[in-house]
């Protein structure tokens, strides 16, 4: 071939492959927006479900809840329950997911989102005849009973509709609903309640509250102990749920928890903490590498973040995954008034949830973490067990490697390769008076410089959806 002929077939080759791998997509026309939804691939899918003699359960999923719907999708699994299981993408992230076995139909062109996607397609499956679950994308299913079995069944007489109970009000994220005239009339009444102009951004929550005025459907509020609802814990969740044993008998008792009031940036880590997450991808039953965990940290705000940063460096220099702790015992300095004084009081709080104390998400950029419940939640999904190693820490382990930049609790970790999991323990460890961190100062602040506190770790209980500000 001559040279010529090599340039133009190079030239050639070179265009195809930038035709179709590097150049960039054209820009998607914008999708039309409606006030419906989709009703025929609605009905489509009704069509082709497999198991029509079950309810359609699905949720309404966008961006910031695509982990958790893998979750609901793999925890259903458990009780064969996926066959009619569906989301409702409300954006672009969510339709091109990649979820194996998880149908997607596109709402994102609906106005008014979440809430009008909820009420007119629980109006359209009533009207064919469907009954239905519906699973708020914040639902954590903790594995522990099939939910269905904790409901009355469909072939009671009793019921229309069931729902999760909310300040002894019904709660829509967890609804369960038979086809019934009473049912059909609710919801009508819901229907033209939010097409009504002064209800115009109104929650379906509070629309499927006043629906049920004079009418004459008969619902039920599901046991609000196995269906929680968090904002119904807020002002005691650090006192109740900040240990092992109270965490594990949260997860044995309790079938569903929606996350209301958590903040959004911390619902992933609560679904894990909480026995919510599946083992998608392996999480719990694929050993991704050797883990660290730390317990017994004690002290003021300043002696605290210390500790925890010792336990990431420690993390990352010795190659270990951290299993983060459940809770630290902190000394919290509250102001009070005395007269016309404003004075200091120092309060001990035993089991302060560690969440509380940092913003779990700055650990991100940093190093490779799990919840602090992982070894027990990974007892669900494998038998195989991890030899796990004790070392108490005490100041010798403080002090510097001589021809080296870290202390030599470092090496004394690195040491213990063969244990799956290395228990560091601080009970006992004095540190009031912080001489040994002297002789780990520079060393602890590079990761304390990497982590977010919260502003208000000195305050007795938190605001819905501000635990860490």
């Amino acid at each position: 071939m001559r040279p010529a002929q090599r340039f133009i077939s190079l030239g050639v080759f070179l265009f195809f492959v930038w035709y179709l791998f590097l150049r960039s997509s054209p820009p998607k026309d914008p999708v039309p927006q409606t006030d419906d939804i989709p009703a025929a691939k609605v009905k489509k899918f009704l069509k082709w479900r497999t198991n029509k003699e079950r309810p359609v359960i699905f949720t309404i999923a966008d961006k910031s809840s695509i982990d958790n719907l893998h979750n609901i999708h793999e925890k259903l699994q458990l009780w064969g329950r996926t066959d009619n299981f569906v989301a409702f993408c409300l954006d672009e992230d969510c339709n091109t997911m990649h979820a194996d076995g998880v149908r997607r139909i596109d709402v994102s062109m609906v106005r008014g989102g979440r809430d009008v996607v909820l009420i007119q397609l629980a109006l359209q499956l009533t009207e064919d005849g469907h009954s239905f679950l519906h699973v708020d994308s914040d639902i954590c299913f903790t594995g522990t009973h099939d939910p269905f079995s904790r409901m009355f069944p469909l072939t009671n007489d009793n019921w229309d509709v069931q729902f999760m109970e909310e300040d002894n009000k019904l709660d829509p994220g967890y609804w369960f609903s038979k086809p019934t005239s009473e049912t059909l009339a609710y919801l009508r009444n819901v229907a033209t309640l939010q097409k009504d102009k002064a209800n115009k951004g109104v929650s379906s929550t509070y629309l499927l509250r006043e629906g049920l005025r004079g009418l004459s459907v008969r619902y039920h509020l599901l046991d609000k102990d196995l269906f929680k609802s968090w904002s119904d814990r807020q002002a005691w969740e650090a006192q109740n749920f900040a240990t092992e044993p109270q965490i594990d008998l949260l997860i044995k008792g309790t079938t569903a928890i929606h996350f209301t009031c958590i903040d959004k940036s911390v619902r992933s880590y609560f679904g894990k903490l909480f026995g919510g997450w599946s083992d998608y991808n392996g999480y719990y039953s694929n050993v991704r590498g050797r883990y660290l965990s730390i317990r017994g940290i004690s002290g003021t705000k300043d002696q605290i973040l210390n500790f925890i940063a010792l336990a990431v460096q420690l993390a990352l220099h010795s190659g270990r995954i951290l299993i983060l702790p459940y809770h630290v015992e902190i000394i919290q300095k509250r102001m009070k008034h005395v007269g016309p004084d404003l004075v200091p009081e120092y309060i001990r709080i035993p089991t302060f949830p560690l969440y509380r104390v940092i913003d779990i998400n700055s650990l991100d950029p940093i190093l490779e973490y799990v919840e602090a419940s992982f070894p027990l939640n990974r007892e669900k999904y494998t038998d195989a067990e991890i030899f796990v190693a004790d070392l108490v820490l005490d100041e010798t382990l403080l002090e510097h490697e001589s021809d080296q930049g870290y202390p030599r609790i470092v090496n004394k970790v690195r040491e213990m390769g063969s244990a799956g999991v290395v228990a560091l323990s601080l009970e006992g460890f004095e540190m009031r008076n912080a001489v040994g961190f002297e002789k780990v100062g520079q060393y602890v602040d590079e990761a304390k410089l990497k982590l977010k506190v919260c502003k208000n770790i000195d305050e007795k209980e938190t605001a819905c959806g501000k635990r860490c500000t």
